[in-house]
């Protein structure tokens, strides 16, 4: 069955680069601000294959219940108390905002990892969690309302997974990811592969066969908080080549 998904992985992707072997690795993170010391750990090894693959292969694909693989863990530095600890992706970098308010992790780690982007609230509250794909479907208005009228189900999937953008007069559907062909029924899928484009956020987004998505820039990963009425409205940060991407805290 895991091979099974593996293969569906192959048809959910471009710009793909072969793996020599499945990502593995056990990592932590820490970075300090001046109030708080942030820490992030993943383990990726066989001890927590079962649980991984159980997550990624349900429709839900939920990382906040039963999660003993990752989370992200908030510390008073003056205390040493630990004020959170929220479950989260495999992530490979942290940030936080010079007020001390929003915690950002990233990840270029693709292989059980339904999401490489989350952002909390100091506190703990998930405030957004996204998926990053190389590739996505492009759609006008008449489009997108064909495919809605013919796979209703499909779409409110799309939907309730917050993958559904619309900029302007187009709709950008994130339908590249494992298992997808199942959770949508091929024919769905199959209906949204003929209006594949490049994801909006950067043409210069691509992947590994399964274990990598190369979506920011990690030579120099800086992120940059965008603020609207004093409340978080975007971050961006540089993409493969450098080129500036934003990302909405409230996208769909």
């Amino acid at each position: 069955m895991r091979l099974f998904f593996g293969v569906l992985l192959l048809f959910c992707t471009n710009y793909v680069f072969p793996d020599s072997a499945a990502y593995s690795g056990k990592k932590n993170i820490r970075i300090e601000s001046k109030n708080y010391y942030i820490t992030h750990f993943h383990n990726w090894s066989k001890e927590t294959s079962n649980e991984r693959y159980k997550m990624i292969t349900e429709a839900n694909q939920n990382i906040f219940e039963n999660n003993n693989y990752a989370y992200i863990e908030v510390f008073n530095k003056e205390t040493n108390e630990k004020i959170i600890r929220v479950p989260s992706p495999a992530l490979t970098n942290l940030f936080i905002s010079d007020d001390e308010q929003y915690i950002v992790g990233v990840s270029n780690i693709m292989i059980d990892n339904p999401y490489q982007l989350i952002v909390i609230k100091i506190g703990g509250e998930v405030i957004k969690i996204r998926h990053i794909a190389a590739m996505e479907a492009r759609m006008n208005e008449n489009e997108s309302n064909d495919f809605k009228n013919n796979f209703p189900g499909a779409f409110q999937y799309l939907q309730s997974k917050k993958r559904v953008y619309k900029i302007a007069s187009y709709y950008f559907i994130d339908f590249y990811s494992l298992g997808m062909p199942a959770f949508l029924g091929n024919e769905a899928f199959s209906y949204l592969l003929k209006y594949t484009a490049a994801n909006h956020l950067s043409n210069n987004i691509s992947s590994s066969v399964t274990n990598w998505i190369f979506w920011f820039n990690e030579k120099n990963p800086n992120v940059r908080f965008n603020y609207r009425d004093n409340e978080l409205y975007s971050i961006n940060l540089p993409d493969e080549k450098n080129e500036m991407m934003e990302i909405l805290i409230h996208e769909n």
